[in-house]
């Protein structure tokens, strides 16, 4: 039914016009004049009916409504005789609501300029509080860009509609928060991983019902691929909620409304785990099933652990399971392995030796590289070709030389033997700076042969520790002549190979120099580590004499002894001292012959060293004609017998089996100090980052399965993107930065599967894995894991809405990749320039 707001029969009611603005006055009576005021307001009253003239009489012409022609009728002259008193006409309803709203506009515009113009306008516009991240900006144009504008500014903005999230307020956020190159694509990656990610799970969920909800949703707002302008931060992250409000909270709904792929729940079309959580092989090669069925049982059960945690404990964070330092989880079985104890072979790194050479040919061939020990054969180490960089030796030369067989130089051509004379003078000087200058000269050829300037730190950790002495008795056994045979090929001299020359070994059997050192400055090379004399001693020959001994010359004379003769000119056979005649073994000062030791002033001989009287085997007293066997004195009393012996000469290796460097024969070792080592691990982490074949070749010949240390035994080598390689030093750990689209921690979840399965319930071994088989190559994403994946049904047994909560968020990160805040700057020069301005 109809209901109008008047009647429009003349009868009973007068038309109104609500549209006037003004009414007569007497409208509030109920009895206003048919006429009403003017559009000005100025009353028209005169009578109630304007006579008609009907012939020559005038009718009366009131209406119906307003009860009809009147009994009087009209006057005379044809007026009403009801004449109407004026009145004061009154604006209508309408026209005073409009100048209500008027008015009321008036004043909000007043307002508004009062607020928007004054010191207050940011806390009259503002929506509400900001969250405690927040709580410390205090002007709304570090959020807000259009805030700088004039209000005529703010009014176009907000008719504007959300701009781009490029130009947007969204650009703001990036000047507190770091989100990588990809800020404002969805979930800040980039299109090839989304669509990586789609593309995994699209198979799974091609039959799936999707809810009904959702797909609406889905069709309300715009999809992934329809957003070419970016994601605004403010569509997930509403401030102005209060102190308390989460910036982060989002519903299902806001995740799931964007996303192609749309399911109910977790357990509801969730799409299937695939092979979570194991997305790479291991950093360090552990074998569970190896070591907990095979290699456990055969160890001490002190040794062995019995339980995960006691080798695994969260981190700080209470993310990710942590794995015991090697020294609390590994050392026990181990360390052996990294010093190299139960090795066979030498356990030491030939870093800096002295390349075998064919003296012989050399020599035939005229080659002018000075005195070479004759009896190295030893190759030209990864190392010693690094250190050859920088200019010691060119590169054309050292490519020649690595395809020569050194010792054979027999059928070698010319430029050959321009290579060998570049390599040998290469040594020398590496050798003669390294003693001039300390390991610091070697950093130029270190820096020049991996491409790239190496620090100082990490220089001294490559050569960790050279002591001096070790290389000056290497240098005295190598090279006696060094100095003046630099000396004179610095001055463009020819040095040429001295005759007959042999390989100097020093007096204990080329090991370390625990025991006496080779000779000095000698004008000819001694067999055995001569040192002063121009004779040849085969095993420390006299210090100015010019005869030549044989094991320990003499000093002062020019006799030659064959073990040690001294100051006659005699020749003693082990060290005569003195005297004229001849010792067999150490005669000292007597005319007389000695066997082992005879005495020093007598003219008697001992067997071993008798004094006065003849004593077989070092009798001592002088005076006395009676000999002891053994030591025996002027009275023979046996409990004063003495026996004269020397120190033991070491064996380097095993001298050195704590670590360290060492001699041995003519290469300068270095053997592994124990876990993490420093020399092993910077010479492996400089030359895998480094590109090269001096690099590759030093890497290469550390990274191999059973080399120095055994480090990649256990540590990972990885290619990265770059094609360099990385050893997997450290394991994993969590970053409040870094960001999956999936998250995991462990210490919610440990106390809800103390079961008898224990971790097994989430983390059950998959002993048919061939786990070793993902280090044959240095691809990480190419592997067979130890454990079997985890599957959904693990988690839906707790994760349903009504238990542990079933969200989106609840495991899944939006962001991916890096996000952090940006670092204050610090610079010191801004520092600096402030202090000067105040």
């Amino acid at each position: 039914m109809i209901r109008f707001l008047q009647s429009f029969d003349f009868r009973k009611s007068r038309y109104a016009r609500p549209n006037q603005t003004w009414v007569c006055g007497r409208e509030a009576e109920g009895a206003p004049c048919r006429l009403g005021p003017d559009s000005r307001g100025r009353c028209r009253a005169a009578g109630e009916c304007m006579p008609r003239r009907d012939g020559d009489a005038w009718c009366c012409t009131r209406p119906q409504s307003a009860g009809g022609p009147c009994v009087e009728g009209p006057r005379p002259d044809g007026t009403c005789c009801r004449q109407i008193p004026r009145c004061q006409p009154v604006r209508s309803v309408r026209a005073k609501r409009g100048l209500a709203a008027r008015w009321a506009a008036a004043v909000a515009v007043g307002v508004m300029a009062l607020a928007l113009y004054g010191s207050d306008a940011a806390d009259w516009l503002s929506p509400g509080g900001l969250t405690a991240h927040h709580a410390e900006i205090g002007d709304c144009a570090t959020c807000h860009e259009d805030f700088d504008g004039s209000p005529a500014d703010w009014v176009r903005a907000a008719f504007n509609g959300v701009p781009d999230a490029h130009q947007g307020d969204s650009r703001q956020c990036l000047t507190c928060h770091e989100m990588g190159d990809n800020a404002f694509d969805p979930h800040g990656a980039d299109e090839q991983r989304l669509a990586q990610s789609t593309e995994a799970q699209q198979a799974s969920l091609a039959a799936n019902v999707r809810p009904i909800g959702l797909n609406l949703a889905g069709r309300a707002l715009r999809e992934p691929d329809e957003l070419g302008e970016g994601t605004a931060c403010a569509s997930c992250h509403s401030e102005h909620q209060g102190a308390d409000a989460s910036l982060t909270e989002m519903s299902d709904g806001q995740c799931q409304s964007c996303h192609t792929l749309k399911f109910a729940s977790l357990s509801s079309g969730h799409p299937p785990f695939q092979s979570y959580p194991y997305d790479r092989r291991t950093g360090i090669n552990f074998d569970h099933v190896r070591h907990i069925r095979k290699h456990f049982p055969e160890t001490d059960g002190a040794e062995a652990p019995e339980q995960c945690v006691d080798c695994h404990a969260t981190d700080s964070a209470g993310a990710l399971m942590q794995t015991a330092s090697f020294e609390e989880t590994c050392a026990a079985c181990h360390t052996a392995d990294v010093r190299g104890t139960n090795a066979a072979g030498s356990p030491g790194i030939p870093a800096i030796t002295v390349p075998g050479l064919d003296v012989m040919s050399l020599r035939e061939a005229d080659a002018a590289i000075g005195a070479w020990p004759e009896l190295s054969d030893q190759p030209l180490t990864p190392f010693m070709q690094v250190l050859l960089a920088n200019g010691r030796v060119e590169q054309e030369h050292m490519a020649r030389f690595r395809q020569l067989d050194p010792l054979d130089l027999r059928d070698a051509e010319p430029a050959d033997i321009e290579a060998v004379e570049a390599v040998a003078w290469g040594v020398k000087e590496l050798v003669y700076d390294l003693i001039s200058d300390g390991p610091a000269a070697l950093q130029p050829s270190i820096s020049a042969a991996l491409g790239r300037e190496v620090a100082s730190d990490t220089a001294a950790r490559m050569l960790a520790g050279l002591p001096l002495e070790t290389v000056r008795g290497a240098q005295a056994e190598w090279f006696p002549d060094l100095a003046r045979e630099v000396a004179m090929h610095r001055a463009g001299k020819e040095v040429a190979i001295p005759a007959g020359e042999f390989a100097a070994v020093s007096e204990d059997d080329g090991g370390s120099d625990t025991e006496g050192e080779a000779a000095e400055d000698a004008g000819q090379a001694d067999i055995l580590s001569g040192d002063d004399d121009s004779g040849g001693d085969l095993s420390g020959g006299g210090e100015e004499s010019g005869g030549g001994d044989i094991l320990s010359g003499a000093e002062e004379e020019a006799g030659g002894d064959l073990l040690g003769g001294s100051g006659d000119s005699g020749d003693d056979i082990l060290g005569g001292d003195g005297g004229s005649g001849d010792d067999i073994l150490g005669g000292d000062a007597d005319s007389g012959g000695d066997i082992l030791g005879g005495g020093e002033e007598d003219a008697g001989g001992d067997l071993l060293g008798g004094d006065s009287g003849g004593g077989i085997l070092s009798g001592e007293e002088e005076g006395d004609t009676g000999g002891d066997l053994l030591g025996g004195d002027a009275g023979g009393s046996e409990d004063e017998a003495k026996v004269e012996v020397a120190l033991p000469a070491p064996d380097p290796e095993r001298w050195s089996r704590l670590g360290g460097w060492y001699r041995d024969y003519f290469a300068l070792r270095y053997r592994p100090r124990g876990h993490a080592d420093p020399f092993l691990a910077t010479w492996l982490d400089v030359t895998g980052a480094a590109q090269g074949p001096a690099a590759d070749a030093v890497f290469e010949g550390l990274a191999v399965d059973g080399g120095p240390g055994k480090c990649v035994k256990c540590h990972s080598v990885d290619e990265t993107k770059g094609g360099t390689l990385a050893v997997n030093w450290t394991q994993p750990r969590s970053s409040s930065g870094e960001h999956n689209f999936t998250r995991f921690a462990h210490d919610p979840h440990i106390t809800s599967v103390a079961t008898e399965d224990g971790c097994a319930t989430c983390h059950a071994f998959a002993p048919e894995a061939d786990y070793q088989a993902s280090f044959d190559d240095r691809s990480a994403a190419t592997f067979a894991s130890n454990f079997q994946p985890i599957g959904e049904d693990t988690c839906t047994s707790c994760h349903v809405e009504s238990k542990a909560g079933n969200a989106c968020t609840q495991c899944h990160d939006y962001h991916v990749g890096e996000a952090m805040r940006v670092e204050a700057d610090t610079r010191l020069d801004d520092m600096t320039m402030s202090a000067k301005e105040e």
